[in-house]
């Protein structure tokens, strides 16, 4: 975390983090028919824990003595990689490979801060 002045009354901020992030695939289920036979396909659910960061920039300007109005533009990213997925299908259980999807985040946060 860092914060420089501007001004007397503004300030930019920036932060870095680096931390685990834990994530779930779901379990995926399709039914239907197909020449008037039932198919059904199932994926089986799988979590794990990956490497995550965000990186953020904000900024501060000071109200009065006691508030501050504040706003932040955070990136957040991981990518977990989930093993040991089965496709159950009429054929049988296929293995479905090992997704890596990215999970990625843009967040914009404003509002205003009191001092204590």
């Amino acid at each position: 975390y860092a914060s420089y002045p501007l001004t007397r009354i503004a300030r930019i901020e920036g932060r870095a983090m680096l931390g685990a992030s834990y994530a779930t695939l779901p379990e995926f289920n399709i039914s239907g028919a197909f020449f008037g036979q039932g198919v059904d396909f199932t994926r089986n659910s799988a979590s794990n824990t990956s490497l995550a960061y965000l990186l953020g920039l904000g900024y501060r300007l000071s109200l009065g003595n006691r508030v501050d109005f504040i706003s932040h533009l955070d990136y957040f990213s991981s990518s977990p990689t989930f093993t040991n997925i089965t496709l159950i299908s009429p054929a049988g259980t296929l293995p479905f490979g090992s997704p890596n999807p990215a999970a990625t985040s843009v967040n914009l946060s404003l509002g205003i801060a009191f001092k204590l």
